[in-house]
């Protein structure tokens, strides 16, 4: 990566000189910054794959691979930089690169650790934020005719509870935490919540630890925190494993074998149909309250809800009416 940028640099300065196009003093110097540059991406990329091999993990490969493809990014930025001739960029910047070359590579240097910087955050928070799910026969049999309904869980407080409950609404899982900086989407995830339930849609948060351990510890911290800084009503379930594995949450094994998709860090999102057979995953940096997510949760209130057994109709998520009882009710 770091000689790909200095045979930019190096074309580019040939390239103008052919056209007789004077080149800016400071090429050289930007093509040292994109060789260094270059060289920090392969050596950030080498730190986070030894850093998941002593974790034990080895699916994240998508994003080893995608930081060394960043890096070639932010050296292509700061190369971009570099070629293009100062005078047509600014007829006063010669002059100032000649009297001053330090200042022109410190400030090349900085925008172009800026923009790899900001690629970066773009790339962790949008193709990382995923991860392909296992699929096995065995898993694939298991949940085929299965529901989310048929699972029963825990709420925060350690109660007993069974996702039968939400049966015949539209549900919007989502894989929360307290410390990450997507938690603020506490506040969209409320806000749809608040919008749409009286049409039978709600959300249902299930805190996590394990993407950076951005999770408290305890279920009563993380009731004050959602409590005290966003208000949160909508249900909460106990602290749970979203990663595939023994330890995995039911309910995330079975979305991610429905879907194909695992959240790779927190606030993945999964709209599951009113029958709670089928779901979509949407990734951490959708927001809640965003465009997409709302004409998605639109279009799902918008289908008819299964009927219940034995009843005729069930409309807008409301409990169908009871069957007729074939026995005298007793006294």
């Amino acid at each position: 990566t770091a000689f790909s940028g200095i045979r930019a640099s190096a074309r580019e300065s040939d390239s103008s000189s052919a056209r007789a196009v004077p080149t800016a003093p400071n090429t050289a110097h930007n093509a040292t910054v994109a060789a260094a540059i270059g060289l920090h991406g392969t050596e950030l990329h080498d730190r986070q794959a030894g850093w998941f091999r002593r974790r034990g993990e080895e699916r994240p490969m998508t994003l080893l691979y995608g930081l060394r493809a960043l890096s070639v990014r932010g050296l292509n930025l700061s190369v971009d930089r570099a070629r293009t001739p100062a005078l047509i960029r600014e007829p006063s910047m010669p002059a100032r690169a000649a009297s001053n070359p330090a200042s022109s590579l410190v400030s090349t240097f900085a925008a172009a650790i800026a923009a790899t910087f900001m690629g970066t955050i773009a790339f962790v928070t949008g193709v990382a934020c995923s991860q392909s799910a296992p699929q096995t026969p065995e898993l694939t049999a298991k949940w085929k005719d299965a529901t989310m309904h048929d699972i029963k869980v825990k709420t925060l407080d350690g109660k007993d509870a069974n996702l039968s409950e939400y049966a015949g609404k539209v549900v919007l899982v989502v894989n929360v935490a307290s410390q990450c900086g997507f938690t603020r989407q506490y506040k969209g995830l409320q806000k749809i919540h608040d919008t749409y339930k009286d049409r039978g849609f709600v959300v249902l948060g299930f805190p996590s630890g394990d993407f950076g351990g951005q999770e408290f510890d305890s279920a009563s911290e993380i009731r004050e925190f959602c409590s005290t800084n966003y208000s949160v009503t909508f249900p909460l379930f106990e602290k749970c494993v979203v990663k595939a594995g023994k330890e995995q949450s039911p309910v995330f094994e079975a979305l991610g074998t429905k879907t194909g998709v695992l959240p790779g860090w927190n606030f993945g999102k999964y709209l599951v149909s009113r029958d709670g057979k089928t779901a979509k995953f949407y990734a951490s940096n959708v927001s809640p309250d965003g465009a997409e997510l709302i004409a998605a949760i639109e279009k799902a209130l918008g289908e008819a809800a299964p009927a219940a057994a034995g009843s005729t109709e069930n409309v807008g998520g409301k409990p169908a009416a009871p069957a007729a009882a074939s026995e005298p009710a007793k006294k």
